[in-house]
């Protein structure tokens, strides 16, 4: 309560008239200021509560949709206004009582609304609350068309789950989208932190509604003790509850039927085929309908071709393709008669029938060497450079004569494939990955079983029991592959985490091996036994602790690619390096983060003038100086000192064609030279540089034509650098990572801005992740906003001196995955545009440290 709450009702109107206008408004400001801080305090407390999955009350709410600050705070404007102008409004006298008595009303007024806003604000019990998890996520679906034939399984599905009497059945994936904004009120209830296990799941789950769907099921599971996902639970019926039961819906697609008798299901659909109609549709929208319009013969056979997929969208969706080019009726009966040749009839099964119909797609590439690049894609998901790896190691891509030129043909080679509908590209901040579609994988390795007649062809290898059982072999006993080519066997083992050491002493019974992996095995020792391998071409024992290589190597008079990388900076030196560069046919050397070649070793290598890439260790002046004779992969420069500059084109052989990757640290250099043209490095990394003062180029050029495929970029340490301007307009750089460059007052030098700004390029054209930590003397990034079109995760840690971020209004339209910050550091940004604000919080995630 206020000093003017105590005046009587009788004196009220004399009050308007007499008492102190100034006095009156000073106690309405003080007011307004209160409840200001009391609806930030509420707004604060929401957005607490959106991070961890609350609400506000609706009493809460309520009240803040009264409050209208901005309203009021016009109103009080207003009367200040009033009573500065009311003598010139009402002639010479200054004292107007009916001025006076007016101004007085409206504040008296005003100041009740307010006071009695804070007394409601003060009888809050609770402000936010747990709000009700969302029940649906939408799914996105790959196939546009839903034909009748879906639309009435959704309907019957959606009605089991209306009748009680029903708790688990069979389904496809639509069903989840299907519950979205339906007028069918389930009452389906789910939300459980992610960290929660089997017991907390159980426990939350037992006397809840739920739906659970789960896809793609190849054998019995057992749900509670699986998943701890409890079976229907009907109350006592000696309970005041009786009869009372709980909705527990699983839904689940296999293509194994006995899976559905041995989950004990109590309804199961079968979902058929797309009809005619619908799969002549489905076919139209993924091959050249204006070609098939044009012409009624070629109309006629893409009908047949249509009929000949039997109804399966994804084989109407491959063929479709496939066709999409056919612009003749003699390639469409060639495409019909392929169709036809397949003996169907001899074949159980839909999923058979499926890959004979799949097959056309892989048997219409252009060329063998592209079906065969196409069998080794068939693994789970793997990074483009390291699919690209194997098909260099499998020669089929050996026509190159530097590395950067084997890489564009494997990313073409890709393209191709992806056109071809026989995989997929998903790209992350720094790598692009390729995978395939489940059914696509399998019929991969349906062809490599030369159509499943030869089931055994492939043997795959990865997991610790597989590493054991092949080290516990013994001569007497051990199972002989006289005739295998390819041995894979790279696991994730971590150097710093000990297991029981294994040796491999296999090679005898495989004298045939091509191609042998042993990354990621923990073994220590290369056995001698490896000279029986006379036709190995490619050896892999990167992240191994192997410290010695046998002298037996020199036997290997095949061996063409040699890989011996490691994923930590600085690794040891390793003797018996010298006899690969004896090798007569050798030409791929990777000892990336690991060790280097001695200086004679390397001449010998640059004389015999066969070596088409090599990526190795470099920590001193002699090496350095002769990294521009060599076709140099990927770099990793320590311990350099007593250099003043270092220039990017004498890191390789013209100016580094195939040049990808580039690891700098700990090295006294004072300025890094960016020159050279069309580079083609990928990954860059510089660390603990103290004397790096600046990155520069050449005046004629700019850092976006030297650095076209720059794909991540990290700066740590560089205590002495002022800003990195050149990465402004790169056009392919993805992830920036800036920790710990103590000196860097903005990220963008103002005239460096300036002078780029006039070729008209976009900033940070794909930039999907930037981090920022404990740049302790960064104020800004730049003098004005930018555009970052794609940005989705950013990461601002221990950046004490940072106000304001250079985002355009625009940023609001980015799908931001993750926001990472302090709260200190959060609640000090200052926004011109509170929107951005809202915008970014509510992906942000908070760290304590």
């Amino acid at each position: 309560m206020g000093a003017l709450d105590t005046i009587p009702a009788i004196q009220e109107t004399l009050s308007y008239i007499f008492t102190s206008t100034s006095t009156l408004l000073d106690y309405v400001e003080n007011e307004l200021e209160d409840l200001k801080a009391k609806e930030n305090d509420v707004r604060h407390t929401q957005e607490e509560a959106s991070r961890t999955g609350k609400q506000l009350t609706h009493q809460a709410q309520r009240w803040l949709n009264k409050v209208r600050l901005q309203e009021r705070q016009d109103i009080v404007n207003q009367l200040k206004v009033a009573y500065n102008n009311r003598g010139y409004l009402l002639g010479s006298c200054s004292l107007n009582l009916w001025a006076n008595y007016k101004i007085n009303q409206s504040s008296i007024k005003l100041y009740k609304e307010i006071n009695n806003l804070k007394m409601e604000h003060d009888a809050f019990k609770e402000i936010a609350e747990a709000q009700p998890p969302k029940a649906v996520l939408e799914i996105a679906t790959s196939v546009s068309l839903v034909g009748n034939t879906i639309k009435l399984n959704l309907e019957k599905i959606r009605g089991y789950l209306v009748d009680d009497d029903v708790s688990m059945t069979t389904l496809l994936n639509e069903i989840n989208n299907s519950l979205l904004g339906g007028d069918i009120n389930m009452g389906f209830k789910l939300g459980l932190p992610s960290d929660s296990g089997k017991s907390d799941i159980f426990d939350f789950l037992k006397k809840k509604d739920f739906l659970l769907l789960l896809d793609d099921i190849w054998k019995r599971m057992d749900l509670p003790e699986d998943l701890g996902i409890s079976l229907p639970l009907c109350q006592s019926q000696n309970s005041k509850n009786r009869g009372q039961r709980y909705k527990h819906n699983v839904i689940f697609t296999t293509r194994d039927d006995d899976v559905c008798a041995h989950m004990i299901t109590h309804k199961k659909i079968k979902v058929e085929c797309l009809n005619g109609e619908q799969a002549w549709h489905l076919f139209k929208q993924h091959t050249n309908e204006e070609i098939i319009n044009s012409n009624a013969i070629i109309k006629q056979l893409a009908r047949k071709v249509t009929k000949k997929c039997l109804g399966l969208p994804l084989a109407l969706k491959v063929i479709g393709r496939a066709t999409s080019n056919m612009k003749t009726p003699e390639e469409w009966r060639h495409m019909l008669r392929s169709l036809i040749k397949m003996d169907v009839r001899t074949i159980t099964g839909i999923e058979k029938s499926l890959f004979h119909n799949l097959k056309i797609s892989y048997d219409n590439l252009a060329s063998e060497t592209l079906r065969e690049c196409f069998l080794c894609c068939a693994y789970e998901r793997i990074p483009v450079p390291d699919l690209i790896e194997h098909w260099i190691g499998f020669a089929l891509i050996s026509d190159f004569g530097n590395i950067g030129e084997a890489f564009d043909e494997g990313y073409s080679l890709i393209a191709k494939l992806n056109e071809a509908c026989l995989l997929e590209l998903d790209s992350g901040s720094e790598e692009d990955y390729v995978k395939l579609h489940d059914v696509i994988r399998d019929m991969a390795l349906w062809i490599v079983s030369e159509c499943g007649k030869k089931k055994n062809k492939w043997i795959v290898c990865g997991s610790d029991d597989d590493l054991r059982q092949f080290s516990k072999w013994e001569a007497a006993t051990s199972p002989r592959y006289p005739n295998l080519q390819s041995l894979f066997m790279n696991c994730c083992y971590v150097m710093f985490n000990p297991r029981p050491e294994v040796v491999i002493n296999i090679f005898p019974h495989m004298p045939s091996l091509t191609h042998l992996n042993l990354s990621g095995t923990p073994i220590t020792v290369l056995s001698k036994d490896i000279r029986v391998l006379v036709n190995l071409q490619y050896l892999n024992i990167s992240k191994t602790e192997i410290l010695s290589l046998p002298s037996e190597l020199k036997e290997l008079k095949e061996l063409k690619y040699f890989l011996f990388r490691s994923i930590y900076f600085g690794g040891q030196k390793v003797d018996g390096l010298a006899t690969i560069s004896m090798l007569p046919k050798f030409q791929v050397l990777d000892l990336f983060k690991n060790t280097c070649l001695e200086a004679s070793d390397l001449g010998l290598l640059m004389d015999r003038n066969r070596i088409k890439a090599i990526s190795l260790d470099v920590d001193s002046v002699e090496i350095l100086g002769l990294l521009k004779h060599l076709p140099t992969w990927k770099i990793s420069l320590s311990k350099i000192q007593n250099m003043h500059i270092l220039q990017l084109c004498d890191l390789s052989f013209k100016h580094g064609e195939g040049l990808m990757a580039l690891d700098i640290y700990n090295c006294g250099f004072e300025e890094l030279l960016i020159n050279g043209s069309e580079v083609n490095l990928k990954h860059f990394y510089l660390f603990a540089l103290e004397k790096l003062k600046q990155i520069t180029w050449p005046a004629e050029t700019l850092p976006s034509e030297c650095f076209p495929r720059l794909t991540s970029l990290s700066i740590c340490c560089c205590f002495s650098l002022r800003s990195l301007s050149w990465v402004l307009h790169l056009p392919c750089l993805r992830r920036l990572e800036a920790e710990g460059c103590s000196s860097m007052e903005e990220l963008i030098d103002p005239a460096d801005q300036m002078l780029q700004a006039s070729s008209g390029l976009p900033t940070f054209p794909s930039l999907l992740s930037l981090r920022l930590w404990g740049m302790l003397n960064l104020e800004s990034f730049s003098t004005c906003p930018l555009d970052f079109p794609v940005l989705s995760e950013l990461d601002l840690l221990d950046c004490p001196k940072l106000k304001k971020l250079p985002f355009k209004s625009s940023i609001v339209n980015n799908k931001f995955r993750e926001v990472t910050s302090s709260t200190d550091l959060w609640e000090s940004l200052e926004w011109e545009d509170t929107i951005i604000r809202s915008h970014l919080t509510k992906f942000l995630r908070v760290i304590y440290y």
